[in-house]
């Protein structure tokens, strides 16, 4: 390698080093004045996660409980104080346990049945290269740089 090349290098692999020393100090310093105050917070948040999760859930099953007196007929939308209430009802297939792939090929239902192909590279990868060329492709060459950073 002639000098020019090794000076460029050089030069670009300390530059890298100093910016990657100086990433790690800042996020380290980041990290320290932060984390306090996660923690600080992480009781408060959590407290009032766990009551919020709590009061939504006691107020779905309330909804539910009373839902004739609160949604009167086919009403699926009521405006009160503080919110709008909203009922939604639709019709969902039951996915019986029983439905599986054997019984609807026994009961002639393919139609219900998912197929999914894919390419298998990984097998394709072990094929000799004659057998690359009978598909259309072939084995090439890639050529990839990294560097390790050492000590100056």
């Amino acid at each position: 390698m002639n000098m020019q090349n090794e000076r460029f290098i050089a030069n670009k692999l300390s530059y890298i080093r100093r910016l990657s020393a100086d990433l790690d100090t800042f996020e380290q310093e980041y990290l320290g004045r932060i984390e306090p105050i996660r923690k600080e917070f992480a009781n408060n948040t959590t407290a009032i996660r766990v009551e919020l999760d709590a009061a939504h859930e006691e107020l779905l099953k309330y909804l539910k409980k009373n839902k004739s007196d609160i949604f009167p007929g086919k009403t699926d939308r009521v405006t009160i104080t503080g919110g709008v209430l909203l009922r939604q009802i639709a019709k969902l297939v039951r996915k019986a346990r029983h439905i599986t792939v054997d019984f609807l090929r026994k009961k002639g239902r393919t139609d219900g049945i998912r197929i999914e192909e894919h390419v298998d590279w990984p097998k394709i990868e072990t094929w000799p290269d004659d057998q690359l060329a009978l598909i259309g492709t072939d084995r090439r060459e890639k050529e990839t740089f990294a560097y390790e950073l050492t000590g100056e």
